[in-house]
């Protein structure tokens, strides 16, 4: 799937909570599934400490 740029960010934010906003279809869930793989795989993020 291709991200636009601020997809591309709010999967890469770290420093706190993320806030997506958009209108329907244009990939929040997707943005959500990405962002939580990366806190997990790259941050080492417990998944007990991520609320989405």
């Amino acid at each position: 799937m291709n991200l636009n740029k601020e997809q591309a960010q709010a999967i890469s934010h770290f420093n706190g909570p993320a806030l997506v906003l958009a209108v329907p279809g244009a990939g929040k869930t997707t943005v959500l599934i990405h962002r939580t793989a990366n806190l997990i795989l790259n941050k080492n993020i417990s998944p007990e400490k991520i609320l989405s």
